[in-house]
Order: structure tokens, then C-alpha cells, then sequence
């Protein structure tokens, strides 16, 4: 468990994987407002989206950009999909998940729960870099970001633990566009707050954060859910979400150093991840996401003008293949696959034994050596090399042969200074501690010589008009 807490405090602080656990909130506003396309309703009416421009929020809570809807869900605003046992994709039935994307859509904009802003203060703060502040002060908010198994890819032939169905960012996407293409084909009016067909765009924007991050190359075989439960672990411990954070540094050094993958069309490119979404080798990777999240908004159209409402037959003919256009999973945690096209060694691989019949997790051998496909399996409290690690940036180490990452000694400055405020919390919370066990053992202590003269000189209490005229002296 000290190892575990050394690791957390590392790669929490060193590796500042508590706010790069998200994809860039910039790079999620960039990506939403560029969707854009025209059609035609059945009758010939003209139309045309542009995700940048606002539309009403839930509740009356302002407006905001296709964009900002899509940073802002599961990253910023929640609902009960922050608690460590209820992220979306995580509902055994389809009802469920659909029930936890809900609560998480209706959250946007609230105020309170740790959002200390309104929506756009918020998404502002997201934007710049300031709500990593404001985000340190909610432990809720950071056990979600430990648990965050709705932004990482599924995980191919891999059952899920005894406590969560298999499941990733695909799952929680499509629980949030089943709901938004049911939202057009029963919206009464394109604009307006509720039950109209921008309401349905808006879920839809929502449930796109988790499209969008099936694209990031740290979000794409990142073994989340495996490292969260180690392995088939169904029962919940604090060292579970210590590992989910520590699972950050993988997904940090995959982003940064990006990866070849490959998608159910057979087709393939490189994919950069978090903060490198506009670097000129991920252009097409950027191009992809835009393409994809565009499709899955036209469907959503499509909905609205098929539906029984506008004389339509209530069927979708057109092909809406999102699920082809994501990088495969498959193709990555294949070892052989992924060091034949030159990709760096998996950090954490988790891997199916048949003959157990259970999950084996397992980290590559040498931490700073990105070529190394030798592999140990992991303990459960073994995480505490994986804290010094240091972070790679977008194309710093492009061939993993000649990428040899040195343990960095600033990481030794900031866990110190993580440690020293850990330390001083917990000693806060001693001497309160002390405090009220002293009250509790002598309630009423015997008063000091100089109390009981006070007391004596004090007959008559003071009433409020005295008291004001005297203040009023």
C-alpha cells in the first residue's frame, strides 16, 4: 500500500496525468465545432448545422457550442458517473447505461458538486488550464478521473471482471446516441430547449467526447478496466483507483509518442493523442475524428427527418457506419501486429488465461525502454517504478528503439512536495482527531482561578441594547 500511495503521489503530480486523463478540452471544443453539413427535409426544407454556434443548455442553464457539449461531458460534468462504481458503459443493460448517460447529460451546467462556475465560466476555465485548480479540491472528481473506464477503449477478447461488464468508450458513446437519435425521431420542432431536434444534437454532442477519444492514441489500448479491477478483482479497493491513475503514464507516453493502428476498413494511419491533436503528423488522424463525428451527427438528423412526425416511415436507410472508422483495439494488443509496424512496447498488456480462465495483467520489463516486448506480470500493490517516469511530448521519441527514457529527477521535487502536503493533511487530521477525543473525555474541564473571578463579576448578562450602545461608544 506505501508503494501504491508513492506511485499515486508520483504520477499524479509528475506526470500531471490527473488533468492529462483528459483529452485537451481546446482539442474537444476544436473537434466539435467543426462538425458541420447540409441536407433537406422530406418537404425540401433547407438545412444546415455548424457545431459552433449555441444552442440552449438543460434547465435553462445558458447555451452553449456542439463543442463545448462535447468537452464538457464526461470530463468536466459528470452526474453519477463520477462515482468510482458508475461510469456508463458499466450498466449491465442497455436501460441502465442509458439511465447513467442521462444523469450525466442533465448535470451540465449545475452549479455545485465541485463545478464553482457557471457553464461557459467553466468550459472557459477547462479551455485555459484553470479548472485543473478547482478540480484538485473535489475528491469526487478525482476518483472519477481514476475510474474513467468510458474514455478507454474495450479491450478485444478480454471478458470483463466479475464486477463490470466488459466495456469502454464505444459502449458509453453509443449509450448517449441511442438516446439522442430517440430524442430526434420524438422532437416536435428543430429549435428550442426540449423536444426539438437541437436537443438531440446536443445529447449526441455529449455522448461524442468518448467517440472523439476513441481516436487518442492513449485511449486505444490502454488496458483501463483491466488495471482498475487488476485483473478479475471484483471487490473495490483504494489501491484500484491508485492504480487507475498510475494507468495515466501509459496513456500519457502513447499519446505523446502516437501509434500506427488500423480500423475495420482495413485501413491505416498514425494517431497522436492528447495535446498533439494539431501537430502536422496528425493531421489525418484529426481529419478522421472530424469525418466520424460528423457521420454520427447526420444520423442524428436523419432520425428527426425520418420519423412518423414529418410523414416519414421512421427507418434510417442511409449507412451510418461509425463503428468501421475507429481504430481497432484488436490490431493493437496484437504484440506481433503492433511491433511489426513499428510501435512502441505496451506499458501494461493484459492478457486471457484460458487455462485460469481469468485476466493476467502484466507491464513491460524495462519501464524506460519503449522497444522492450518482454514482459512481468504485476502485482497489485507492485506501481511504484511506474511514478518516475517521465512524460514523452508529441513526437519527442518517434522510434521506440532509440526512445530510452531516463528517470527524471524533477519528479523527486514535485513528490516531495506532493508528499509534504499529504503529509500535512494527515496531520490536520490528527490533531482534530486528538482534539475531539479530548472534549469527549472532559466535557466540562474545572474552570481556571481567573475564570471563576470573571464569573463572579459577571451577575447581570449583558442585553442587546446594551450591547449596541456600548458598541455605538
Amino acid at each position: 500500500m506505501l508503494r501504491a500511495l508513492i506511485g499515486f503521489a508520483a504520477a499524479s503530480a509528475g506526470s500531471a496525468s490527473v488533468r492529462r486523463g483528459l483529452y485537451s478540452s481546446s482539442e474537444h471544443n476544436l473537434l466539435g465545432n467543426s462538425v458541420k453539413f447540409a441536407d433537406t427535409l422530406l418537404d425540401g426544407t433547407p438545412f444546415t448545422f455548424d457545431g459552433s454556434k449555441s444552442v440552449p443548455l438543460p434547465k435553462g442553464r445558458g447555451a452553449a457550442t456542439y463543442g463545448e457539449t462535447l468537452l464538457a461531458c464526461g470530463d468536466v460534468y459528470a452526474g453519477d458517473t463520477n462515482s468510482v462504481k458508475n461510469p456508463v458503459c458499466t450498466g449491465g443493460i442497455q436501460a441502465d447505461q442509458e439511465k447513467r448517460f442521462t444523469t450525466m447529460f442533465d448535470s451540465l451546467g449545475e452549479v455545485g458538486g465541485g463545478h464553482l462556475k457557471s457553464f461557459k465560466e467553466t468550459v472557459a476555465a477547462a479551455i485555459t488550464g484553470s479548472l485543473v485548480l478547482d478540480s484538485l479540491i473535489n475528491p469526487i472528481w478525482l476518483l472519477y478521473v481514476s475510474n474513467n473506464i468510458d474514455h478507454f477503449t474495450k479491450a478485444a477478447k478480454i471478458p470483463g471482471p466479475p464486477a463490470s461488464p466488459a466495456c469502454g468508450n464505444f459502449q458509453a458513446y453509443s449509450a448517449g446516441h441511442r438516446l439522442a437519435l430517440k430524442a430526434a425521431r420524438d422532437a416536435t420542432s428543430l429549435k428550442g430547449a426540449a423536444n426539438s431536434l437541437e436537443r438531440a444534437l446536443m445529447i449526441n454532442a455529449c455522448a461524442c467526447h468518448f467517440l472523439s477519444d476513441a481516436f487518442a492514441a492513449g485511449h486505444i489500448r490502454t488496458p483501463a478496466q483491466q488495471l482498475f479491477f487488476h485483473g478479475d478483482d471484483a471487490e473495490w479497493k483504494l489501491t484500484k483507483n491508485i492504480d487507475g491513475l498510475l494507468a495515466m503514464h501509459m496513456h500519457d507516453n502513447d499519446n505523446g509518442m502516437g501509434l500506427e493502428v488500423q480500423n475495420a476498413k482495413g485501413e491505416q494511419w498514425r494517431s497522436y493523442g492528447d495535446g498533439c491533436l494539431n501537430i502536422p503528423q496528425n493531421i489525418d488522424n484529426k481529419n478522421r475524428q472530424i469525418k466520424t463525428l460528423t457521420i454520427s451527427a447526420q444520423e442524428v438528423f436523419e432520425a428527426y427527418k425520418t420519423s412518423t412526425l414529418r410523414g416519414g416511415d421512421g427507418k434510417i436507410t442511409k449507412i451510418f457506419d461509425v463503428a468501421s472508422e475507429v481504430p481497432s483495439n484488436a490490431k493493437l494488443t496484437d504484440l506481433a501486429w503492433s511491433k511489426a509496424n513499428g510501435n512502441s512496447a505496451p506499458m501494461f498488456y493484459a492478457d486471457w488465461d484460458a487455462a485460469q480462465k481469468k485476466t493476467i495483467v502484466k507491464r513491460r520489463k524495462d519501464l524506460t525502454n519503449y522497444s522492450d516486448y518482454s514482459f512481468v506480470t504485476i502485482e497489485e500493490d507492485d506501481w511504484s517504478a511506474v511514478g518516475f517516469m517521465d512524460y514523452v511530448s508529441c513526437t519527442e521519441c518517434n522510434d521506440p528503439s532509440s526512445c530510452k527514457v531516463a528517470y527524471g529527477t524533477k519528479k523527486y521535487i514535485v513528490l516531495a512536495i506532493v508528499l509534504g502536503i499529504i503529509g500535512s493533511i494527515l496531520l490536520c487530521c490528527c490533531c482534530c482527531y486528538c482534539c475531539k477525543r479530548c472534549k469527549k473525555s472532559n466535557p466540562n474541564p474545572d474552570p481556571t482561578p481567573d475564570q471563576e473571578s470573571d464569573q463572579e463579576s459577571d451577575d447581570s448578562p449583558v442585553s442587546y441594547g446594551q450591547t449596541e450602545a456600548y458598541l455605538e461608544k
